[in-house]
C-alpha cells in the first residue's frame, strides 16, 4: 500500500552579504521569550512580551518579537531548511521544543508556553529550559489579572537560572488601544513583517505608547535605514535591530553587515557569528562563512554551531566533512557531553544526513535525538520512514509507537503503525490501528486498504469489501500499492481464500477480466461449502458467468464538442497556439464503466496526417454507467496552419472495450496571446482589486488584453517608484520603478507575454505588476 509522504525538506532562501565578527570568549546571562500560542494572538504575545520585560534586567534579552525567527537555518546549498520546517511551528509552544530553541540561539534560558481561556481565568502552560533541563509548569490568574499570571511565570523562570536578574513588577495594560496597536505590532514583527509592524506603530502619538514600544519602534526603524536611526550601544537591541534587518522590505546587504557585527561585538553569543554565517554563505562567500563560524564554536559551547558547519561542508560539496561532523555530534551524545544544548545539534546533524542522502548516519543521529528530546514526535515519524525504506517493520513499529503516544491524533502515524504491525503479524493490532485511523480522519483511506487487507487474509471477505469500498469511494482510481499488498498477501497467506475474493474485486475494478476470472475460479475452489464464505461463493459464480461474456461495449453519447480551455467557450475559429479542450460522455450499457479509462487526443489533417496529440487516463466514479471527461486538453501547434482539422477522440479500457468520435476544428489566423492565456487557465489580476484584467468577453478585441495591461502599469508607477530598484541590466537597464512602468509600450507587454507563454504557464493567478516587475529586473530574459 501507498505510504504517507515524507515531510519535505522546504527551503528559506536568503540573499544577504556578510563578514565574521569577533567572538569573545566572556558569556553573560542570555535568555530568550518566545511567542506564546493562544486562540487569541494578541493575549498570547502580550503574556509573552509582558514576562519578557519582567526580566529587562537580562544581559542579554531576545523577545518574542524575534525569537521565533532567530534560530539560524541549515545550509542546503542553494537554500536553507529552517529547523521548524521540518519539525513544524507546533513543538515550539512546549517542552518539546524548548530545548531545541535553546540550543539553536546558544542563550542560557528560554521560555514558551500557550495561553488557555478556561471559564473566569487565564491558563498558562509554561515551558523552560535552562542549564539544569526542561521545566514544566501550569499557572493560572483570572481574566482581570494579567499581571497575576505574569508574576507566577516569572517566579517560574527565575529558578531555573540563578543568574537572571530578579524579575520586575509586571505591568499588564488592558488590551485596547495604544497597547492593543504595541503588540498587534509585536504579533506582526514575530511573524517577519518588519514594515507592517513599523507602520502600525507610526500611526500612534508617541506619548500613547510605553517606553518599550517607542524603543521597538526605533529598532524597525533602524533596520530599515540605519544610517538616519538613533545608535544604541545595548546588544539587545543591537542584535534585535540585525534580526529585523532580515525581513526589511528593500534589503540592504550593507547594512546588515553592520548590524550582526555590531551584535557579534556587544553581546559576545555565538548565534550572532552564526547567522554572519548564513548570509555569508547565501552570497556564496564561503571563506567568511567558515571563519564566522569557527569563532562561533569555539571552546565547543554552541554545537548547533557544528551542525551548521556541517551543512557548510556539504554545501560546498565536501560530503567527507560534513558527514565526519554528523559522526562527531552523534559520538558526543552517546557520552552525555554538552547535553541540554544537544537537541538543536542533532536535529541539524540529521538534516544534513538526509541532505546527503546518508540513512546511517540520519538514523543514527535521530535515535540520539529521541534520547535528547524524548517529546519532540520528528525523530520518531522521520525514524518510521528510514525504517520503511529498508523494510525493517520492527524498527517502524518500534518508532511509530512513541509517535502516537505523543501525538495521539495523528491519523498519519496511526496509518502507518497499522501497517507495521501487519507486516510483522500482529493483525488485531494492524486492524486496531488502523480503525483509530479512520475514526481520527473518516477520509484516510489508506487506512481503510490496510483494514481490508487485514480483514481479507483472516478470513472476513465481506467485511473487508465494505472496507474497500468506502476506500474507493473516496478515491476512485484503484490504488496500485493495494493491488500489490494483496498478490503478495497471494503467497504469504496460501490458505486465505478471502484474499483471493478481494482481490478478484479490485480486478474487476480496473477492467482487469482475465485476472478478476483467475482469482474469483481461485476462491471458489479454497472456499467449498464453507457455510462462512456462502454469500461471497454465490457472488463469485455469479461474476465468473458475467465474465465469461464479452465485455460491454463502450460508447461516446452525442457529439464531441472543443471548448477554449477548461469548460471555456466556443471560440471557433480557432488559433495556433490554442489549448482545445474536448467535452464528451462515456457511456457503457453494462453495469458500469470501467473504474480507469484510456483517452487519447489526435489531431489530423484533411488526409489524415497526425499534428497534435494529448490525453491521459481518466479515473471513473464507481458505478457509473455514464461520465462526461471535460479536462484533458490538446495544445495545437504554434505553427499550424490554417484550415480543417479533425479532432478524434479514443476512449480504452484494460478489457479491451473502445469507443472513439471526434469533432471538426476550424483553424485560422496568427497565436494570439490572449486567446493563448485564457486556454491555459492563466489570470493576471489588478494590483488594488485583485480582479482579473482580462477575460472571454475580449476575445473579439484581442489588442485590449495589452491595452488593459498598459493602463494597469501606468497606474501602478507611481507606488514601483518607491518599491522597486532601478533596473540595471537587459531592455530597461537604467530605469527607475516609475520609469520602468510608466514607459513601458505595447511591445514591451508582448515581450512579457511571449515570456510567460514560452515557460509553459498554466493554470495559475497572480498580480500582473509584480510579476511584470521581477521579468524586468531580471533583465527582461526571452524565457524562462
Amino acid at each position: 500500500m501507498s505510504r504517507p509522504s515524507r515531510r519535505l525538506l522546504l527551503p528559506l532562501l536568503i540573499v544577504f552579504a556578510a563578514v565574521a565578527a569577533p567572538h569573545a570568549a566572556v558569556r553573560a546571562a542570555a535568555m530568550a521569550v518566545h511567542p506564546f500560542d493562544s486562540d487569541d494572538p494578541l493575549l498570547g504575545m502580550a503574556v509573552a512580551e509582558e514576562l519578557a520585560t519582567a526580566f529587562a534586567g537580562v544581559d542579554l534579552l531576545l523577545g518574542p518579537e524575534v525569537t521565533s525567527g532567530a534560530v539560524p537555518p541549515i545550509m542546503a546549498g542553494g537554500g536553507f531548511v529552517g529547523l521548524t520546517r521540518v519539525t513544524g511551528q507546533d513543538p515550539m509552544y512546549g517542552a518539546a521544543g524548548v530545548g531545541l530553541l535553546r540550543g539553536a540561539l546558544g542563550v542560557d534560558v528560554v521560555v514558551t508556553g500557550r495561553v488557555l481561556v478556561v471559564d473566569d481565568a487565564y491558563r498558562l502552560l509554561l515551558a523552560v529550559a535552562g542549564p539544569t533541563g526542561v521545566t514544566t509548569a501550569t499557572v493560572e490568574a483570572p481574566h482581570a489579572r494579567r499581571d497575576r499570571l505574569v508574576a507566577k511565570a516569572a517566579r517560574v523562570v527565575a529558578q531555573a537560572e540563578p543568574t537572571l536578574p530578579r524579575p520586575a513588577p509586571p505591568a499588564a495594560p488592558e488590551l485596547d488601544g495604544a497597547y492593543a496597536t504595541y503588540v498587534t505590532a509585536l504579533v506582526y514583527a514575530s511573524g517577519g513583517l518588519v514594515g507592517d509592524a513599523s507602520a502600525l506603530l507610526a500611526t500612534v502619538a508617541d506619548a500613547d505608547l510605553p517606553g518599550r514600544a517607542l524603543r521597538l519602534r526605533e529598532d524597525l526603524a533602524g533596520a530599515a535605514d540605519p544610517t538616519a536611526a538613533e545608535p544604541v550601544t545595548s546588544g539587545t537591541r543591537l542584535l534585535r535591530r540585525a534580526l529585523f534587518a532580515l525581513g526589511v522590505d528593500a534589503f540592504d546587504e550593507d547594512a546588515a553587515f553592520a548590524a550582526f557585527e555590531a551584535a557579534a561585538a556587544a553581546t559576545h553569543r555565538p548565534v550572532a557569528e552564526a547567522w554572519a554565517a548564513v548570509l555569508a554563505a547565501s552570497v556564496g562567500d564561503y571563506a567568511t562563512a567558515g571563519a564566522a563560524l569557527s569563532t562561533a564554536t569555539d571552546g565547543g559551547g554552541y554545537p548547533y554551531g557544528e551542525a551548521l558547519a556541517a551543512s557548510l561542508a556539504w554545501a560546498q560539496g565536501d560530503q567527507g566533512a560534513a558527514l565526519a561532523a554528523v559522526r562527531a555530534l552523534t559520538g558526543r551524545a552517546l557520552t552525555g557531553r554538552a547535553g541540554a544544548h544537544l537537541p538543536a545539534a542533532l536535529l541539524g546533524a540529521s538534516l544534513v544526513a538526509q541532505l546527503a542522502d546518508a540513512a546511517d548516519e540520519e538514523t543514527a543521529a535521530l535515535e540520539a535525538l529521541t534520547r535528547q528530546a524524548p517529546f519532540l514526535v520528528y525523530p520518531f515519524e522521520r525514524l518510521s520512514f528510514l525504517a520503511f525504506d529498508r523494510d525493517d517493520a520492527l524498527a517502524a513499529a518500534e518508532a511509530l509507537a512513541p509517535a502516537v503516544e505523543l501525538d495521539p491524533e495523528s491519523d498519519l502515524y496511526w496509518t502507518n503503525l497499522g501497517w507495521a504491525y501487519y507486516l510483522l503479524g500482529f493483525l488485531e493490532r494492524s486492524e486496531a490501528a488502523s480503525l483509530r485511523a479512520v475514526e481520527l480522519d473518516a477520509n484516510q483511506y489508506i487506512a481503510l486498504y490496510n483494514i481490508g487487507l487485514v480483514r481479507s487474509v483472516t478470513g472476513r471477505p465481506a467485511a473487508a469489501e465494505e472496507a474497500y469500498a468506502r476506500a474507493t469511494r473516496l478515491d476512485p482510481a484503484i490504488d496500485d500499492e493495494a493491488v500489490k499488498d494483496l498478490e503478495v498477501a497471494l503467497t504469504r497467506f496460501p490458505d486465505a481464500a478471502g484474499v483471493s475474493y478481494s482481490l478478484a474485486r479490485l480486478y474487476e475494478a480496473e477492467g482487469r477480466r482475465d485476472e478478476a476470472k483467475a482469482q474469483y475460479g481461485r476462491f471458489v475452489a479454497m472456499a467449498g461449502d464453507d457455510a462462512g464464505f456462502a454469500t461471497q461463493v454465490g457472488a463469485a459464480r455469479e461474476r465468473l458467468v458475467a465474465l465469461d461474456a464479452p465485455p460491454p461495449p463502450l460508447e461516446l453519447l452525442g457529439a464531441v464538442q472543443a471548448r477554449l480551455g477548461a469548460r471555456g467557450p466556443d471560440a471557433t475559429p480557432y488559433h495556433p497556439g490554442d489549448r482545445l479542450y474536448p467535452t464528451f460522455e462515456v457511456s457503457t450499457p453494462g453495469e458500469q464503466l470501467p473504474g480507469r479509462l484510456t483517452v487519447t487526443l489526435t489531431l489530423l489533417t484533411e488526409g489524415g496526417e497526425e499534428v497534435a496529440a494529448g490525453g491521459d487516463d481518466v479515473v471513473v466514479p464507481s458505478g457509473a454507467v455514464g461520465y462526461v471527461i471535460d479536462s484533458l486538453f490538446l495544445d495545437l501547434p504554434v505553427d499550424l496552419a490554417p484550415g480543417g482539422y479533425e479532432l478524434r477522440v479514443e476512449v480504452s479500457a484494460l478489457d479491451g472495450s473502445h469507443a472513439e468520435g471526434s469533432a471538426t476544428v476550424a483553424v485560422a489566423g496568427e497565436p494570439v496571446a490572449l486567446r493563448r492565456l485564457l486556454s491555459r487557465g492563466v489570470v493576471m489580476t489588478a494590483l488594488d482589486s485583485g480582479a482579473p484584467l482580462y477575460d472571454a468577453s475580449m476575445l473579439a478585441r484581442p489588442d485590449a488584453l495589452t491595452d488593459a495591461l498598459l493602463a494597469e502599469l501606468a497606474a501602478a508607477a507611481g507606488a514601483a517608484d518607491d518599491a522597486l530598484p532601478r533596473v540595471t541590466t537587459g531592455r530597461f537597464a537604467g530605469k527607475s520603478g516609475a520609469e520602468l512602468f510608466g514607459g513601458s509600450t505595447a511591445a514591451d507587454v508582448d515581450a512579457y507575454l511571449a515570456y510567460l507563454l514560452a515557460g509553459g504557464t498554466a493554470d495559475y493567478r497572480f498580480v500582473f505588476v509584480d510579476a511584470y516587475a521581477a521579468w524586468a529586473l531580471d533583465g527582461a530574459p526571452a524565457a524562462p
